[in-house]
């Protein structure tokens, strides 16, 4: 690896994480802090409309994540800034449009706040809440174009700087709201109005600070790139749109199923425990797209993609396994001295969330080697697939087994469908270059994570002991790590070798 590379790798990777800690520090503060002020029935509608202000989010047809795909994918400087163009030019028509949808939407449906099954004492306050954030959400629209480009011009880093003063902004806007003692419509306006005002400093920034730094030698070259035409970069745009629907559903949907079936009351201890998960998603998405920049340096060098994809997903598949093991033997501790008692969903939600974790480490993977390489056709059936199947299965499932129904909903709808499918697409793509190890996953689920997986169950049952119970956890982890170690052929004997990228 060159030096630049292992320069951009350590930039974005560290970058990533000090994100994620600040983030799920923001978040250990911040949940305990609006659930308290706010209760149970407040905070969970808070969190059903923000789930649905996600889906939302997908009215730019996927234009940002088109738009992030092309400009990486080229090297030539004026192809990216003219992407960005005609992909800022796209949005701009889109905007009508989507305001003319949704009043008509809001005169034909007035009733439509109904669907997230809020007490009647909080209809209003919910529905003005969630208009103020379509608002926002709208006129953000052609500002979050800009992670697109600092993404696609590898700056990662600056995007992830950018992340954390948003987060620190969210807490100060919870802290003004329960300060003066506010509703949950200030705290939407607070919260969105904060955001728009960051993303408009961020494009400034862009514009004026990063365009300028960057290298000038390839402007005087010629535009012969089919990427920047506005069928390729629509097309892409749709079908990201319809893949990111489908994981939005996968991802955001639990919440909107718990208040329909089983009552608002019961949104509450499952986005909690839900919100330790997303913490572990995060890690496992910044180490997967870590490697973005290093692949977009070195698009055409086979034998190095190669062999960085082998070492990601032998270290991934630890780290989801990890991580499945430690949340059922520790999660249950950690919630209680979290936020009590009230945050705490089950040990079934704990089990097959942290399934979940593990079978989404791999997918991940998968799906961002497809993503970066544009190899997208078929890709959506899967991810609709997916999320269909969860929506059904945690739907369903939730009548007999609760919460806990919908966490397994989650899980096999991904075991199903990415799990199995993504690795077929990816080595067909790719004509047989990347290939997962399904050898060593099997190995390694079976000498691994049966075992502790059982060790973390009887972990779990322990009841008020809290050092007896991290004292255990730790040795399940470090048994569970030992284990990996000997699935692992004598070329990666060493765990700690597969997280580096040297």
């Amino acid at each position: 690896m060159s030096e630049n590379n292992n320069t951009l790798y350590k930039l974005t990777i560290y970058s990533n994480l000090i994100k994620t800690v600040v983030v799920a520090v923001i978040g250990i503060i911040s949940v305990p802090l609006t659930l308290k002020y706010f209760g149970t029935e407040k905070y969970g509608v808070w969190n059903v409309i923000n789930s649905f202000i996600l889906f939302l989010n997908m009215t730019n047809l996927g234009l940002n994540a088109a738009a992030s795909i092309l400009i990486n994918k080229n090297s030539n400087f004026l192809s990216k800034i003219e992407i960005l163009k005609k992909s800022l030019n796209l949005i701009f028509v889109l905007l009508p449009l989507i305001l003319i949808i949704l009043l008509l939407g809001n005169y034909f449906f007035p009733e439509w706040i109904e669907f997230i099954n809020a007490p009647r004492t909080l209809e209003n306050e919910a529905k003005l809440s969630s208009i103020i954030m379509i608002i926002f959400c709208v006129i953000m629209l052609p500002f979050s174009l800009v992670t697109s480009a600092l993404n696609g011009f590898q700056k990662n880093y600056i995007e992830n700087f950018f992340g954390i003063i948003s987060s620190v902004f969210s807490l100060l806007c919870i802290s003004l709201v329960i300060y003066l003692r506010k509703d949950l419509i200030w705290l939407a306006f607070a919260v969105s109005l904060s955001s728009l005002a960051l993303n408009i400093i961020k494009t400034v920034y862009f514009k004026y600070i990063i365009l300028r730094k960057l290298d000038v030698d390839s402007h005087t070259s010629e535009i012969n790139n089919r990427d920047t035409s506005y069928k390729i970069i629509f097309d892409t745009g749709i079908s990201c749109m319809f893949g990111a629907i489908a994981s939005m559903v996968v991802l955001n949907t639990d919440n909107i199923v718990i208040a329909k079936f089983m009552g608002i009351e019961y949104v509450t201890s499952f986005s909690v425990t839900y919100r330790l998960y997303t913490i572990i998603f995060s890690l496992i998405y910044i180490f997967n797209s870590s490697i973005v920049p290093l692949i977009g340096r070195n698009i055409n060098n086979k034998e190095y993609i190669k062999k960085i994809y082998d070492k990601t997903f032998f270290a991934v598949t630890i780290l989801g396994g990890l991580f499945w093991v430690g949340t059922l033997a520790f999660g249950k501790t950690l919630i209680y001295l979290w936020v009590g008692k009230e945050g705490y969903a089950g040990m079934g939600v704990l089990l097959f969330l942290g399934a979940y974790s593990y079978v989404f480490s791999i997918v991940n993977l998968n799906y961002i080697m497809i993503n970066t390489f544009n190899h997208l056709k078929g890709v959506v059936f899967v991810t609709w697939l997916e999320g269909g199947l969860n929506l059904l299965l945690s739907a369903f499932l939730c009548k007999y087994y609760g919460l806990a129904g919908i966490a397994l909903g989650t899980f096999l709808g991904t075991l199903i469908s990415p799990f199995f499918l993504f690795p077929i697409i990816l080595k067909n793509r790719t004509k047989n270059l990347l290939v997962q190890n399904n050898v060593f996953l099997l190995k390694h689920f079976v000498i691994s994570m049966i075992p502790t997986i059982i060790g973390g169950y009887f972990i779990n049952k322990i009841e008020g002991n809290i050092v007896c119970v991290i004292f255990l956890t730790t040795l399940l982890c470090l048994l569970y790590l030992l284990l990996s170690s000997l699935c692992l052929s004598k070329d990666n004997k060493q765990i700690k070798s597969l997280f580096s990228r040297e």
